[in-house]
């Protein structure tokens, strides 16, 4: 039997959207683990760089995209994530820290950043949780280009989706087409994120503090999201 099932999230981002439901599943980081020789260290390193620069590579044709898009906002958060490639911690400290360990760059990476997001984590503040998520999203990329990983993509996404997740990053927005994607629908997530920010900027509607599990349970052909009301 059909009917209409009605939920009330927190509105995001403006617009009224009519499409079909697309789960955005997360990532699946099945990162390996190890030893490497005296030998092999030089080689591992440069597997490293090879990784930055391949990610660099990627935002810079992102921040292309988006500036053709004339979505400035956008393309200012991807500038930001190109900048933080350069940080030492991305840089110098991952390269000591792969010559001290003698484990595989991709393990010490994600020690790395475990051990960053356990600290930022702590922090209430707003600017310390928005700089985690940016953090969390560049690392997902540069792990992706050392080790390839399954989910969170949304370059299979049907055209007029309608995109359910748990938390979107920055680059899940910035990459969206607006042709495919209609709009977004979160379980986490607030007006100030900078997911929220590209959202706007692009003008997709984009509504947050929705209990995406439930709604996988329901078998829906057809969603409307209305970005004003929530």
């Amino acid at each position: 039997e059909h009917k209409e099932v009605l939920i009330k999230g927190f509105p995001v981002s403006e617009g009224v959207a009519i499409g079909i439901p697309f789960f955005l599943q997360p990532i699946e980081q099945d990162v390996p683990e190890f030893p490497i020789t005296l030998k092999e260290v030089d080689g591992e390193i440069a597997r490293y760089r090879s990784a930055l620069y391949s990610s660099r590579q990627d935002l810079t044709q992102l921040r292309s995209h988006l500036a053709e898009e004339a979505s400035e906002d956008a393309a200012t958060i991807i500038d930001t994530h190109i900048q933080m490639l350069e940080d030492p911690l991305m840089t110098v400290h991952m390269e000591e820290k792969i010559r001290q360990t003698l484990q595989n760059p991709e393990s010490v990476f994600q020690s790395v950043i475990t051990d960053f997001e356990k600290r930022f984590s702590q922090k209430t503040d707003t600017f310390f949780q928005q700089r985690l998520v940016d953090v969390m999203d560049l690392a997902n990329r540069v792990l992706g280009h050392l080790h390839p990983c399954k989910g969170a993509s949304l370059d299979s996404v049907p055209f007029n989706s309608i995109v359910f997740a748990k938390e979107l990053i920055p680059s899940h927005t910035a990459s969206a087409q607006s042709t495919r994607v209609s709009a977004f629908v979160t379980q986490s997530g607030g007006g100030n994120s900078h997911a929220a920010l590209i959202a706007r900027s692009k003008g997709i509607p984009y509504v947050a503090c929705v209990d995406v599990d439930v709604l996988q349970n329901i078998s829906s052909k057809c969603v409307i999201v209305d970005g004003q009301t929530g």
